[in-house]
């Protein structure tokens, strides 16, 4: 794409939007959900019509009006959970790899959702290490473990609003605050989607994609992610302490790209089945009814998707040798 001065307009626009959108957050309410969900649609729009060259444009003026606006902090929190992703996933989604028969062809999508998960367990951990650190300035004792720290902030933050079961609030923060590492993991890896998906439909709507439409019902998962899980959880399990704590989430986190694989395999086995709608909407809705398990229920199902492709595909090279 040409480094024209209407494109370059156009990408300056959409990085001030983006960072406009990233500082409704401050605010709360709707304003805030709109900002969660939408402010890394510009960029993905310009990263994925006009290359990355003018998505650094967009960046730079998101991260100056952000600067300008809300402060530094606000431009840092804004550079790991939009600038970070955008550029990852636009750097893989526009880059060219060769085929098994020698042709050149797009990098796969399931690759992309592999190192995006790898960013944003990084990204969880960092968040982690940032609350830890507020929880000792504010006047907690240095020997804080990861879980007391997580516990004291939700405690914190409920004690500004106005509940009225006390018993749920608290039975709320003993079930988050285990999980707590993923939990931060799992909103940023679904916002990213989400703003990736929508910006993906509409460019294509315009014609204006530098990539063709993936075909998301046959991704495939790099098997190195699930060596990574493998030893995140039994490093987790044979720990104690903060290890522990953040090893198994860790390994949750990076797990993410496996409920979407879990996803697929559903899709495309009732795919061409009679009622099939029908049967997707009651699977989504078993799934919304049994939310605390329905992540590992699609890791499963993404692990027995992933397996069976390795298998098949270890069949294939057994035969070709022969």
């Amino acid at each position: 794409m040409s480094l024209s001065i209407q494109n370059i307009g156009w990408s300056i626009i959409a990085g001030l939007a983006s960072g406009s959108m990233f500082g409704l957050i401050g605010l709360g309410g709707f304003p805030a959900m709109l900002g969660i969900y939408f402010s890394a649609v510009p960029l993905f729009m310009v990263g994925l019509s006009y290359g990355k060259i003018l998505l650094l444009i967009s960046i730079f003026s998101g991260i100056t009006i952000l600067s300008f606006i809300f402060g530094v902090s606000a431009a840092s929190l804004f550079l790991f959970c939009d600038v970070i992703p955008a550029f990852l996933l636009v750097f893989l989604l526009l880059k060219k790899t060769k085929s098994k028969t020698g042709d050149q062809d797009w990098y796969p999508v399931g690759y992309a959702l592999s190192w995006l998960a790898i960013a944003g367990g990084i990204f969880a951990l960092l968040m982690m290490s940032a609350i830890i650190g507020a929880a000792i300035s504010s006047g907690l004792p240095s020997e804080i473990t990861a879980q007391e720290a997580v516990s004291k902030l939700l405690e914190r933050g409920f004690s500004t609003v106005m509940v009225a079961n006390q018993e749920a609030q608290v039975s709320f923060i003993e079930m988050l605050t285990p999980v707590f590492m993923s939990f931060i993991a799992l909103l940023w890896f679904v916002r990213i989607l989400i703003a990736v998906f929508i910006s993906e439909y509409i460019l294509l709507k315009l014609n204006k994609a530098l990539r063709p439409r993936p075909d998301y019902l046959n991704i495939y998962i790099q098997n190195w992610l699930l060596v990574i899980v493998i030893i995140s959880v039994f490093t987790g399990l044979f720990s104690s302490g903060d290890i522990r704590y953040f090893a198994l989430n860790f390994a949750a986190a990076i797990s993410l790209p496996f409920c979407i694989l879990g996803l697929c395999w559903v899709h495309k086995t009732v795919l061409g089945v009679r009622y099939s709608t029908v049967i997707l909407i009651v699977f989504y809705g078993l799934l919304f009814l049994v939310s605390q398990i329905s992540f590992i229920v699609l890791g499963i199902l993404g692990l027995f998707e992933q397996f069976s492709r390795i298998y098949s595909s270890y069949r294939t090279r057994l035969k070709e040798e022969k």
